[in-house]
């Protein structure tokens, strides 16, 4: 059940970091800005 838990979450913080991601690069554009970061 612990396991099972964990994936989920490992899932809920995988897709949060896409969302954010996303928003970054719509806000950036195609500026290469991120990966110097």
């Amino acid at each position: 059940m612990s396991s099972v838990g964990s994936v989920l979450y490992d899932i809920c913080i995988i897709y949060t970091r896409l969302f954010i991601f996303k928003k970054v690069i719509k806000k950036w554009g195609t500026q290469p800005i991120i990966l110097n970061s």
